[in-house]
């Protein structure tokens, strides 16, 4: 097969798999409607274990983990260095009760006087624990990979 016609088959795959998946969608509200209306709780935690055993009982978990290790190690450690929205959006208050740990140790380093030492302090921490939570994480992970 050349080049161009193995791309419109993916071009293809990725048209069917977009409608299917607005009507998946479509499918989704349809039942969040059914449950506000009889009054049911939104999550359903037996139902989203069978759908996910379901959906995954023929497939390769070891195929996929080198994606789930990546997207984990990507969520873990921005959700870790999240700073710019908290500062914009709440700037940690009320009384730093939304105060990530970037923003406080930002604050400590730049608002307070003579405290320049434990914001250094609490940068070098948090430098180390986003590390050994990454080191743990990719550890854990790949050893369920395939080795190709």
């Amino acid at each position: 097969m050349e080049l161009q016609e193995l791309r419109d088959q993916i071009n293809l795959y990725d048209e069917v798999l977009s409608a299917t998946f607005v009507k998946r969608m479509d499918a989704a509200m349809q039942v969040a409607r059914y449950k506000k209306e009889h009054n049911m709780p939104v999550l359903d935690a037996t139902r989203e274990r069978e759908v996910i055993n379901r959906v995954t009982e023929n497939r390769d978990e070891a195929m996929l983990m080198p994606s789930i290790t990546i997207c984990t190690f990507l969520t873990i450690t921005n959700g870790f260095k999240l700073f710019d929205q908290n500062l914009a959006l709440t700037s940690g208050m009320p009384s730093e009760q939304s105060q990530m740990l970037a923003l406080n140790i930002f604050q400590t380093f730049y608002g307070r006087n003579g405290w320049a030492g434990a914001g250094q302090a609490k940068a070098v921490v948090f430098c180390l624990l986003v590390v050994l939570i990454a080191l743990v994480q990719l550890r854990l992970t790949r050893t369920k990979e395939v080795q190709q």
